[in-house]
C-alpha cells in the first residue's frame, strides 16, 4: 500500500492527501474524474445550492472527533451518509422557505446569537460577548461566517416548520375518544398452562430415527475451521533509528523551500462594532478625530461589548466583508476604516499594528526541519522495505530467514477460529478482536492456503508485517456418536414441543367450533385455569404472577376476538388462552382520565405533525433534484480501503 501510494497511479492522490491533513481540504478536479452537472469539488447539490468539500469536511471532523471514531471509520459505519443527509435536508428546507419568501433579518440573528453567548456571560463576567463567542469559535474549529451561515439556515428552517407545526395543533375530539378507548382498553383472559416436557411420547427415538434427525440437522454440529499461523512484524521505530539527517542536508532544504517558511503579513485590529450605520458613521467620525475607538464605540452605542480589542489576523481570517479592505496594500498603522455591514451589525476597523510578512532564521527552524525530513526518510526507507519484503517473499524465500535478517518480532497464534478465538478460551488471543489490526490479520489469514505467507500487511502505527499459516484444521461436523446424547435430546424437545401444540391446538378447535366449552376443556386436561387481565395503558400493572403471558403473547391476544380460544406456543411452555370480555380501565376520578385524553392528543398532534413535515420534504423532493457526488465521498474517506485492495 505504502508503495502504491508514494508511486505510479496513486502518487497525485497521496500527495493531495498530504496536503488535505496539512491545511484543511484543498482539492481541485482530481483528474477530472467527476462528471455530470455537478462540481468536482461539492460532495452534493441540492437545485442551486451545493454543499462544498472543504465546509463540510470541517463539520464531519468536528463531529467524528467528539466520538472519537475516525472520519475512514465512519464511512465505513455509514455515518458520514447520515451527516451529509441531514445537511441535504436542512438546504432542501431552506430552499422551500426561500420560495415562501422566508427571510431573516441580520438584527434577528445577532439577537439569536447574544441569546447562545448570553449564558456563558455569567461565568466569564470580565470578557466581552464578543471574545466569548470567538473563544466559542476556536474551540468547535469553526469560522464566523459558517456560523452566521448554519444561524441562518437553522433559524429560516425553524420558521417554516414551526408554521407548519402550528397548522397541525388540533386533533379531532372523536380521533382522542377513540384513540384513548383503545390504549384504555382492559381486557380478562383465562388460560392454561402445558408444559412441555410432560407431554409423552408414543414411542422413544429409536438409533434409525435419531440417525436420519441427526443428517437432517448435522450442521447444527459443525465445527469452525481452524488456523494456526504466525504474524512477523516490523516496528518503523527499528527503520528510523538507523536514519540520519545531517546539518549540510537540513541547511540545504531550508534554502531550497524558504518560501513555504515564511510567516505571512500579519494585522492587528481593533473593532468596534453598533447596530446601525449611523452609529457606526459617528464612531468613525470620533475616532478619526483622536478618540480611542473604545471609548467612541461604548460612548455611541452605550454598549460595553460595542467594542471588540484588539486581535492579530491573517488575510482570510476576517469575515469577507472586512477581509479585503482590512489587508489592501495601501493599509497602514492607525487607519480607521469602514463601516461594513455583517450578521453582528457595523464593523469599523482600527489598524493597530502592522507585521510584514517575514522568513524565519534557519536555527529557529532547524530541529523543525531535521524531524521533517528524518520523517520523509521514515517514509522512503518503509517504502524500500516493503519493496525488498515483497520481493523476497514472492521469490520463495524462506520467511524465517527473513524474520531473522529485517530483525522482525514474531508471535504464534494456535487453533484460531474466523472470529478470532481458540479452543479454551473466550477471550480472543488476539487481545483486541474487534480491532483494525485484529480484524486484518484475520481477513488475511483467511485466504491463505498451508505453509503460504501473505504479502505485505501495514497495520496501525505504520508497522509492516507478512502472516504465514502454520496449519489448518479444516471445518468438519461431529460424528454421530460423539453427539448421540445432544441429538436425542433435542429430538425429544422438540416432538413434545410439537405433540403439547397439537394438543392444545385440538382443544382450541373444539373450543371454538362449540362442540365444548371453555371449563370443560380445562377439566379434561386436569389443568387449573389461571385468570388475569392485561391492557395496552401504560399505567396497567400486570397482575400475572407467573409472567405467563409474555410480552409477544399479550399482543396476540390484545388482538384476538372475544370468546375464541388462542394457542401461544412457547420455548418450554404452551398456552391455551381466551379472551372472556373487555372494557375500559377506571379511573378513580375525572381528572384521570383527562390527563390520559390530553396525552393522547398531544401524542397524536406530534404525529400529524411529523407527517406534515414528511410530506413538505417529499414534496420539495420532487421540485430540487438532489445530486450526491460519492464518487468524491469515496476519495476522501474511502481512500485507504481502495488502495489495500
Amino acid at each position: 500500500m505504502l508503495r502504491n501510494m508514494r508511486k505510479g497511479l496513486f502518487s497525485g492522490l497521496f500527495l493531495i492527501l498530504l496536503v488535505m491533513g496539512a491545511a484543511g481540504l484543498v482539492l481541485t478536479d482530481a483528474g477530472g474524474f467527476f462528471k455530470g452537472g455537478i462540481r468536482t469539488s461539492d460532495v452534493a447539490k441540492v437545485g442551486s445550492k451545493t454543499i462544498n468539500s472543504r465546509p463540510f469536511d470541517n463539520k464531519l471532523r468536528r463531529l467524528t472527533s467528539m466520538q472519537g471514531v475516525e472520519p475512514e471509520t465512519a464511512y465505513e459505519l455509514g455515518l458520514v451518509h447520515q451527516v451529509l443527509f441531514r445537511e441535504l435536508r436542512n438546504l432542501l428546507m431552506l430552499q422551500g422557505a426561500n420560495d415562501l419568501g422566508i427571510a431573516v433579518s441580520n438584527e434577528q440573528i445577532t439577537s439569536y446569537i447574544n441569546a447562545i453567548v448570553e449564558p456563558y456571560t455569567s461565568a466569564d463576567t470580565t470578557s466581552k460577548k464578543s471574545e466569548i463567542l470567538a473563544g466559542l469559535l476556536r474551540q468547535s474549529g469553526m469560522s464566523e461566517s459558517i456560523f452566521i451561515e448554519d444561524v441562518q439556515t437553522e433559524m429560516t428552517n425553524t420558521i417554516l416548520t414551526e408554521a407548519l407545526k402550528a397548522a397541525s395543533t388540533h386533533t379531532p375530539s372523536l380521533i382522542v375518544k377513540d384513540l384513548n378507548d383503545f390504549n384504555n382498553e382492559q381486557r380478562e383472559i383465562e388460560y392454561v398452562v402445558f408444559k412441555n416436557k410432560d407431554a409423552k411420547l408414543e414411542q422413544a427415538a429409536d438409533e434409525e430415527t435419531l440417525t436420519r434427525y441427526y443428517k437432517s440437522f448435522q450442521e447444527r454440529y459443525r465445527l469452525p475451521e481452524k488456523r494456526s499461523f504466525t504474524v512477523a512484524m516490523l516496528s518503523p521505530d527499528k527503520i528510523k533509528d538507523s536514519l540520519k539527517v545531517t546539518d549540510e542536508q537540513a541547511l540545504a532544504h531550508y534554502e531550497d523551500n524558504k518560501a513555504s517558511y515564511a510567516v505571512p503579513r500579519k494585522h492587528k485590529i481593533a473593532q468596534g462594532l453598533a447596530e446601525n450605520e449611523g452609529d457606526a458613521l459617528k464612531i468613525i467620525a470620533a475616532a478619526k478625530k483622536g478618540t480611542p475607538l473604545s471609548t467612541a464605540a461604548k460612548q455611541i452605542t452605550g454598549d460595553d461589548a460595542s467594542f471588540i480589542d484588539t486581535q492579530a489576523y491573517t488575510q482570510g481570517s476576517l469575515p469577507k466583508e472586512l477581509d479585503k479592505d482590512a489587508f489592501a496594500e495601501d493599509v497602514e498603522k492607525g487607519d480607521i476604516l469602514g463601516p461594513y455591514e455583517t450578521a453582528l451589525g457595523w464593523h469599523v476597523l482600527k489598524i493597530v499594528d502592522v507585521t510584514e510578512e517575514t522568513t524565519p532564521s534557519y536555527t529557529s527552524l532547524e530541529t523543525t526541519i531535521k524531524q521533517e525530513l528524518l520523517e520523509e526518510s521514515t517514509w522512503e526507507a518503509l517504502d524500500e522495505t516493503v519493496g525488498e519484503l515483497e520481493d523476497r517473499i514472492f521469490g520463495g524465500e524462506d520467511p524465517k530467514v527473513i524474520i531473522a535478517d529485517f530483525k522482525m518480532s514474531e508471535e504464534s497464534y494456535k487453533n484460531i477460529t474466523p472470529q478470532g478465538f481458540s479452543d479454551d478460551s473466550k477471550e480472543s488471543p488476539l487481545k483486541d478482536v474487534n480491532s483494525e489490526d485484529a480484524l486484518n490479520i484475520l481477513k488475511t489469514a483467511s485466504t491463505l492456503g498451508l505453509g503460504e505467507t501473505s504479502n505485505v500487511v501495514e497495520f496501525s502505527g505504520s508497522h509492516l508485517g507478512f502472516i504465514i499459516i502454520d496449519d489448518i484444521q479444516e471445518s468438519r461436523i461431529k460424528d454421530y456418536e460423539v453427539v448421540k446424547s445432544d441429538v436425542k435430546k433435542q429430538w425429544t424437545k422438540e416432538q413434545k414441543d410439537h405433540a403439547t401444540f397439537m394438543r392444545a391446538k385440538a382443544l382450541s378447535d373444539l373450543i371454538n367450533q362449540d362442540q365444548i366449552s371453555w371449563n370443560d376443556a380445562a377439566k379434561q386436561v386436569n389443568l387449573r385455569a389461571k385468570k388475569t387481565s392485561i391492557s395496552r395503558s401504560p399505567s396497567f400493572t400486570d397482575k400475572d404472577e407467573n409472567k405467563a403471558i409474555t410480552a409477544r403473547n399479550r399482543s396476540l391476544l390484545l388482538g384476538a376476538s372475544l370468546e375464541k380460544a388462542q394457542v401461544l406456543p412457547g420455548a418450554d411452555e404452551t398456552l391455551l388462552a381466551i379472551v372472556k370480555s373487555t372494557s375500559l380501565l377506571t379511573k378513580p376520578s375525572d381528572k384521570g382520565s383527562k390527563d390520559d385524553e390530553e396525552l393522547t392528543a398531544l401524542s397524536e398532534t406530534q404525529n400529524f405533525q411529523q407527517e406534515a413535515l414528511a410530506i413538505l420534504y417529499d414534496a420539495l423532493q420532487q421540485d430540487y433534484k438532489i445530486q450526491i457526488n460519492e464518487k468524491l465521498l469515496k476519495f476522501l474517506y474511502n481512500q485507504p480501503q481502495q488502495q489495500q485492495q
